[in-house]
């Protein structure tokens, strides 16, 4: 007989590298199956859905609670708390500061961040921006100390499936000079079950770069070369006419260790800080690869950056390209209607 156990994990990174995480039963663990809405009770009143703030706040001890509008929750015996609402527009501010999602505001359509073929278990694992841009109110308390803000940017994503790529890195960033500018750069070498039957083991390495103007103009930059290793990230894209350029760096002596999914459970395998200096220019080109018109020029101070998985220890390095072929970009951006995938699937 095979007996097996599902376990939840929850972590927060808070200052200096500080890291502080809770494990337990899945049992409690709940989530809507059509919108961003999930939550967790480790210890206390195990809620089914999203609780009223003071009704969380008095009886669940250990826990969270998330959606689209609103984040809660407690850890470690309030080692941690926080609660804030993410406002779809921020009193008095222009639109541009609208919640961004992914490929334009919230109001507008929604794309798969690796176009509608992340929607099936195609690719390991599948990731999705669920929220680009927002504007966070509220507070977060760690060791004690109360920290209060308003209207602070704020960024969502998810990851699912078996196991995190073998190696990846992460480099976000709505903290611009430039307001209501975002930027997502993401890099994993992955498997692919459609390649498995026919080449056992091979994996491939898929790599973006995109970014929301100030106006959440999107641009996702398919074709990419990147040349990184722990405290120093470069990256290029192409798009049609367009080019990025993307550099990053942070102080490589001190980083939060992240536990991250793989297929022997969570492993302390990422590196992270919250403090990278970033510069991100984009321009348009001629024909002849001559610079035309620069479209975006930013820096901050305030990157969130990452490496996690194999080959980063003793100073690893990757450098790697990977290119989305005209055909296979028209199918996967698309247009699918995936809601009569999902009638027609149940559990899709």
């Amino acid at each position: 007989m095979i007996r097996f156990s599902i376990s939840f994990h929850m972590q927060v990174c808070g200052p200096d590298g500080a890291v502080t995480w809770q494990e337990g039963p899945a049992a409690s663990f709940w989530a809507d199956d059509r919108k961003l809405a999930l939550g967790k009770s480790f210890r206390g009143v195990a809620f089914s859905k999203m609780a009223s703030p003071a009704a969380f706040g008095r009886f669940v001890q250990d826990g969270f609670q998330l959606s689209s509008t609103r984040h809660q929750g407690v850890l470690r015996d309030g080692s941690a708390r926080w609660s804030y609402e993410v406002a779809p527009q921020a009193d008095g501010l222009c639109p541009s500061t609208s919640q961004v999602g992914w490929g334009g505001r919230l109001g507008d359509k929604q794309y798969s961040t690796a176009g509608w073929l992340a929607a099936f278990p195609v690719f390991e694992p599948m990731y999705q921006v669920v929220m680009a841009h927002g504007l966070a109110s509220g507070w977060v308390e760690w060791r004690g100390e109360r920290r209060e803000f308003r209207d602070a940017p704020c960024y969502t994503e998810k990851n699912w499936g078996g196991a995190f790529p073998r190696r990846w890195w992460w480099v976000q960033c709505n903290a611009f000079e430039a307001r209501g500018l975002t930027l997502t750069c993401a890099c994993g070498e992955r498997s692919n079950p459609l390649l498995e039957p026919l080449l056992p083991g091979r994996t491939e390495d898929a790599c973006m770069v995109a970014l929301h103007d100030e106006s959440a103009k999107f641009y996702p930059f398919p074709n990419c070369e990147w040349d990184v290793e722990w405290g120093r990230w470069t990256v290029r894209g192409a798009l049609d006419d367009l080019r990025v350029r993307v550099e990053a760096t942070c102080d490589g002596e001190a980083a939060s260790v992240v536990r991250c999914p793989a297929s022997d459970g969570m492993t302390a395998s990422a590196r992270e800080r919250f403090d990278g200096s970033l510069s991100v220019r984009v321009w348009r080109v001629t024909a002849r690869e001559e610079e035309e018109e620069v479209l975006i020029d930013s820096t901050s101070s305030r990157a969130a950056v990452e490496v996690g998985g194999e080959g980063w220890e003793g100073g690893g390095r990757w450098k790697g390209s990977c290119e989305v072929a005209g055909a296979a970009r028209a199918i996967l951006s698309a247009d699918v209607p995936l809601e009569r995938f999902r009638e027609a699937i149940p559990g899709l």
